[in-house]
């Protein structure tokens, strides 16, 4: 009877019930509104960003990590990258092996076993 107006309805509908945000964009980075060259970039970027090793994505470990990043990410100042890994021992693991990993969440008595095996461990973990 009336197209046009239950288009418009039906559209209303969709947004009211799925809260769709027409108004929120994605925001452009600070670094690169700023500019500069790009080693100066990627200095100022990596300066303050932290990679934590969480686990399985579906883990604990992993929501741990996420909350950390939510909570202490201070844009420009402060960025928290929480990171996918195999698993508590793996997170130890790749603290110590992998590039962009400067924490891990991981259980004491894993540390304990690889504590066991290699005294370098401990010496490499304290500051």
């Amino acid at each position: 009877m009336y197209p046009k107006l239950s288009r418009v309805l039906f559209v209303a509908l969709l947004v009211l019930l799925f809260q769709i945000d027409f108004a929120t964009a994605q925001a452009i980075p600070k670094s690169i509104q700023q500019g500069g060259n790009e080693w100066a970039i990627r200095e100022r970027k990596n300066a303050w960003t932290v990679g934590i090793a969480g686990g399985l994505i579906d883990g604990t470990y992993m929501r741990f990590a996420d909350e950390l990043a939510k909570v202490l990410d201070d844009g420009d100042n402060l960025r928290i990258l929480p990171l996918v890994s195999y698993g508590a021992a793996s997170n130890l693991d790749d603290l110590l092996y992998l590039r962009g990993v400067d924490l891990a969440v991981t259980q004491s008595d894993v540390f304990e076993y690889f504590r066991s095996f290699a005294q370098s461990i401990l010496a490499r973990a304290r500051p």
